[in-house]
């Protein structure tokens, strides 16, 4: 038996599949849904695109040091706030002012290139996430210096992602997948011809051809109580990542959702396999520095976060991706203790060797 309609296409830079239940929810057929989740999609790249002169986010960029630009899309302001939040937590790798360099090098597209020392210098001077100026009273946002640029890459899937569960969930979808390459979102469980079952992820083994998992993990689905802990207060008071034991001190207490509903689970990666630019026979990798301007140097080939909320999972694949396995773990302990749900697992591979650093137990 056919449980589920599929449907694949091309955006937001990526493959996405989309698998929603076959026959009729409510008065909704399954290629009706699927129509209204492609078209919502699209919509959500033509406000978050940072290739699309005409999207929201660039008409941001192109007014950088000329004057506020007022952002008619609720989500869009959202997510630049999130971001810029954890972009000014010391200690870490995810920074949405990065865009100068990153269309510097531009790796993944045709135009790649390694750009000479100098130009690295002056677009670092342009990335400082705190010139980024929210006004939340005029729902404005200001690029203070000419030539900055927010890229909202490191987010945006994970955080479109979730607002179309969302939707999904409120049309009454109870057995969802979804893959935006390299993000997986799943609703409820898996419908089989012997019951439900957790959704399995296979986890790519970055030394191996695509489609060559290190490991699979169920993905449960079952009623229960989510707890997701957001952003909220003076990311001033928060302390350098590499010491986290009080990093969450700023953060509201995270609210309980009791309402026995199917469970949302996100599965993120992000990898120096995914695009590369190989000159000279040097291979440089897409995931840069935020300090030097440079494609990151370290062993790390991957880490993947389960987490609830798709965006939790970008933020803390681009928080700690480089970083230690110590601190890894020390990071992901605390945000469990401050009610989060996350499970981490990094590959390394040391003298050509690759080794999986789990953090917690994948369930």
């Amino acid at each position: 038996m056919d449980f589920y309609l599929w449907r694949q296409l091309r955006l937001m830079g990526t493959r996405i599949a989309l698998c929603l239940p076959a026959g009729r929810t409510g008065d909704s057929s399954a290629e009706d849904l699927l129509d209204r989740t492609e078209d919502l999609l699209r919509s959500y790249e033509r406000i978050f695109s940072a290739n699309d002169d005409s999207s929201g986010l660039m008409k941001i960029n192109r007014a950088a040091g000329k004057h506020p630009v007022p952002v008619d899309s609720p989500q869009l302001y959202d997510l630049i706030r999130l971001g810029r939040f954890h972009s000014l937590l010391p200690g870490g790798n995810l920074n949405i002012a990065i865009g100068p360099v990153v269309k510097l090098w531009h790796i993944g597209f045709a135009d790649a290139r390694i750009p000479e020392d100098g130009a690295i210098r002056e677009r670092l001077a342009l990335t400082d996430p705190s010139l980024i100026i929210c006004d939340d009273d005029k729902r404005t946002v200001f690029l203070e210096r000419e030539g900055m640029e927010i890229d909202l890459g490191c987010l945006a899937k994970g955080y479109i992602g979730d607002l179309v569960a969302d939707s999904l969930l409120s049309l009454g979808l109870r057995s969802v997948l979804l893959d935006l390459g390299g993000n997986i979102i799943t609703i409820g469980e898996k419908m089989t011809d012997s019951g439900s079952r957790p959704w399995r992820v296979g986890l790519q083994d970055p030394g191996r051809a695509e489609g060559v998992y290190e490991r699979v993990i169920d993905l449960p689905g079952d009623s229960g109580k989510v707890r997701n802990p957001r952003e909220a207060g003076d990311p001033e008071k928060v302390r350098n990542i590499e010491t986290p034991g009080k990093a969450w001190d700023s953060l509201q207490e995270p609210e309980e959702d009791a309402s026995g509903g199917p469970v949302l689970n996100s599965v993120v990666t992000s990898g120096v396999y995914e695009r590369k630019l190989v000159v000279g026979g040097k291979s440089y990798h897409h995931i840069i520095d935020p300090e030097t301007g440079r494609p990151l140097e370290t062993d790390m080939e991957s880490i993947t976060i389960r987490s609830r909320r798709s965006v939790d999972g970008e933020i803390w694949t681009s928080m700690l991706f480089g970083k230690s396995d110590r601190t890894i773990a020390d990071v992901t302990h605390t945000i469990n203790q401050a009610g989060g749900d996350v499970t981490c697992l990094v590959m390394r591979r040391p003298h050509g060797k690759l080794g999986p650093v789990v953090t917690r137990r994948f369930t």
